[in-house]
């Protein structure tokens, strides 16, 4: 799925979604020999090096929270979710370690990994964290993680 889509990608009836989406999901990847990799238990790279802020549990798994440090121009943090993390609040990353699993799908969703920017100050994040709470939330706002 992608950033702003408005349906579900998993469902084969055509779904809407209460809002656009708010990050990119990762479902699979195809390798160069042509065949295709399902991302269930598969290990999540860190995006950049930055530290883990925070952990709150999502309709998968769980969501990490890493904070982008020392990157020109991102004032924000990567949301990693759906996940089974193998990190912990305070710790700090650097680009390409090992994060999580992702997480086994549960029902009609397929596992996959889903991935967030939030622009904005860490320190913003709603007391009891969850994904609830971050879209009701003003002071950070959801953009696109990746540039094209």
């Amino acid at each position: 799925m992608a950033f702003d889509d408005l349906e579900y990608w998993w469902s084969t009836v055509r779904k809407k979604r209460p809002r656009p989406h708010e990050g990119i999901d990762f479902f699979c990847y195809e390798d160069s020999l042509g065949k295709v990799h399902y991302l269930t238990q598969h290990l999540v790279p860190a995006p950049c090096h930055g530290r883990v802020v925070a952990l709150c549990p999502d309709f998968l798994g769980q969501s990490v929270f890493l904070h982008a440090e020392k990157q020109e121009g991102t004032s924000g943090m990567y949301v990693l979710a759906h996940i089974s993390p193998h990190v912990h609040v305070g710790q700090i990353l650097h680009e390409g370690d090992g994060v999580g699993q992702v997480a086994a799908a549960k029902g009609d969703v397929p596992a996959h990994l889903h991935v967030s920017f939030l622009q904005g100050d860490w320190r913003d994040l709603p007391e009891n964290l969850s994904w609830p709470a971050i879209l009701a939330q003003k002071k950070l706002r959801f953009v696109r993680p990746f540039s094209e």
